[in-house]
């Protein structure tokens, strides 16, 4: 996804359960990417057993039922985050 500001989108949900509609995930590896501003971006990350939501960019990102990397622990101790 790329920097949406200028553009009425406040929000974007992405689901990535196996069925649609559904609560499981599908098994395979999932890769999501929101690109910032050409400035410098302040950007919170939050994750759970159940998604990540990023906010701080031009619209606020949920992603729900994604699969976990391996080695990703279970039960994530806080927001991991990475910034160049």
């Amino acid at each position: 996804m790329n920097d949406l500001t200028g553009t009425d989108v406040t929000q974007t949900n992405l689901d990535l359960a196996a069925a649609l509609g559904g609560s499981a995930a599908d098994g395979a590896m999932d890769n999501v990417i929101a690109n910032g501003t050409q400035s410098d971006d302040s950007i919170h990350v939050d994750g759970s057993r159940t998604g990540v939501d990023v906010s701080g960019l031009a619209t606020a990102v949920s992603v729900k039922h994604a699969d976990r990397p391996p080695g990703f622990p279970s039960t994530p101790s806080g927001a991991r985050t990475a910034c160049s």
